[in-house]
């Protein structure tokens, strides 16, 4: 559909995700995603319901209204109740190192009890992300992930790559992103955190599993209290020297005249104060 200029296209990818494009009709271009490696995840059979000015797109789990007027989306669970709605949006020319582009804008309406999580790895210490304002860049210690995760039962998925900032404040949340062809994001659905995050790894591919020696390494790190004898430690295997090394190369494993000793995190910080 057209409204004010702009495109907007919505794409049902599953009962419980759905991708939100909106552009320029003048804007040709189509976004290629860097982070989505399964853009049809699988079949999915929808309604379309129209109502005086709005149109309905529905699956087994999940609402999608669309004003006609405004072109503001609401998405709503299969008994109706609203899970969040959009509050306009802003695509504006502007020119970024010397090259003409767009900066975007999505604004949303959030309930007053909901909760938000994720955006990756900040130093701030936030954890409920409502009424703060994080920036989207990367940079040493700071890996920002445009993924967040509401306790409304909902996740969104920013898809865009250029410096971004998230805001929430009492005039609403929104999303702005500096460089962009047009807004796209994807609406993932779920009745928990585990679902909302199954179908963000259907979007963007399975996370891979640590080796079995970093688990062991894990393990080591947390579980073993203070100092232990190493001698159950196997040296015949590849993984096993691998974690020997990283052992002694971290400082927490110790060659002496006794043997070989552990030094776990209490020990540690002990030896730490009575250096000082």
């Amino acid at each position: 559909m057209i409204v004010d200029s702009l495109k907007i296209q919505l794409h049902m990818l599953g009962n419980k995700i759905i991708r939100i494009e909106c552009r320029s009709i003048q804007e040709a271009q189509q976004h290629q995603s860097l982070v989505i490696v399964n853009p049809s995840p699988e079949q999915v059979h929808w309604k379309l319901k129209k109502e005086p000015n709005a149109v309905i797109l529905a699956t087994s789990s999940l609402q999608v209204k669309v004003d006609l007027s405004s072109g503001k989306i609401q998405f709503l669970d299969s008994s109706g109740n609203t899970l969040l709605r959009e509050n306009g949006r802003d695509i504006v020319r502007a020119i970024v190192l010397g090259d003409r582009t767009n900066s975007i804008r999505q604004k949303f309406i959030l309930s007053s009890d909901e909760a938000l999580y994720g955006l990756g790895q900040h130093q701030e210490g936030n954890l409920n992300l409502r009424n703060k304002t994080v920036d989207l860049f990367q940079v040493n210690m700071k890996v920002s992930v445009p993924m967040l995760v509401s306790s409304k039962g909902y996740g969104i998925l920013w898809d865009n790559y250029s410096l971004s900032k998230f805001t929430d404040n009492s005039e609403g949340m929104e999303i702005w992103s500096e460089v962009a062809d047009g807004i796209d994001y994807y609406f993932i659905a779920g009745q928990n955190p585990d679902e909302v995050i199954s179908g963000y790894r259907m979007l963007t591919g399975q996370a891979p599993l640590y080796p079995k020696w970093h688990m062991a390494f894990f393990n080591l790190r947390n579980d073993i209290k203070r100092r232990m004898r190493f001698s159950e430690l196997s040296m015949n295997s590849g993984s096993g020297k691998f974690l020997w090394m990283l052992l002694f190369r971290t400082g927490i494993l110790e060659s002496t005249e006794m043997g070989l000793t552990f030094y776990g995190p209490d020990s540690l910080s002990r030896s730490d104060e009575n250096d000082q």
